[in-house]
């Protein structure tokens, strides 16, 4: 596998410290590779599909995100009003 030489200092400082972190970082570059190479092979019209399924997974996130505030918002001020009863 290469690493470009950036990536493989940061490999190396983190191995010194973390075997299971150069791991782990190792396993994430070579599945990056993997989807940079189906990516590649991919036409236009291909390539704008995964990019909108792209954008409309990150505003899935964001809304989700947003939800889970919401809920823990609303939760705090149920608590808040139990406390206060």
């Amino acid at each position: 596998m290469l690493i470009p030489e950036n990536l493989e200092k940061t490999i190396q400082n983190l191995r010194a410290s973390d075997p299971q972190c150069r791991e782990m970082l190792e396993k994430s570059y070579a599945q990056s590779e993997k989807y940079f190479r189906i990516l590649e092979s991919l036409t236009p019209a291909d390539r704008a599909r995964v990019q909108q399924y792209h954008d409309l997974c990150e505003d899935l996130e964001d809304r989700t995100a947003q939800l889970i505030a919401a809920h823990y918002a609303l939760q705090s001020a149920v608590d808040f009003e139990n406390t206060e009863a």
